[in-house]
């Protein structure tokens, strides 16, 4: 594959994640209320950090990882760490297993598996030879 062509695939991730995070730091306060009750139901409801704070950490790290990922600044190092990034924020956000509203539960389906998709193409960045 071109040089170009690395670039370009890898660009392409940085746009999804800078909007989710910038779109989750902008209402952590929201973000927040459901991560207090994903921490209850795990158990971790006694962490030295609030909600809001792993919320915008979070979007943080996507934010920075993603754009060392499209400058191709150890882009697989960077896929693994989204990858880390990704999998609890989906597990998090997207459960649809707990919706009753069929629309609802359809609307996070189809974000866990674009989450899931996401994770695969990660996984192959993190696999890529180094060029």
């Amino acid at each position: 594959m071109s040089a170009p062509a690395r670039f370009l695939g890898r660009a392409l991730f940085a746009p999804l994640f800078y909007a989710g995070a910038r779109n989750a730091i902008s209402k952590a306060d929201g973000v927040a209320g459901l991560i207090d009750k994903r921490r209850a139901q795990v158990g971790l409801t006694d962490l030295p950090v609030s909600s809001k704070q792993l919320v915008q950490v979070n979007g943080a790290t996507q934010i920075g990882l993603s754009t060392t990922m499209a400058l191709g600044i150890a882009p697989r190092l960077s896929a693994l760490g989204l990858i880390g990034s990704l999998v609890p924020t989906t597990l998090a956000g997207h459960a649809f297993w707990e919706e009753d509203d069929e629309t609802a539960k359809n609307n996070q389906l189809l974000q866990f598996v674009k989450n899931a998709a996401v994770v695969g193409g990660l996984l192959y960045v993190s696999g890529a030879p180094k060029r």
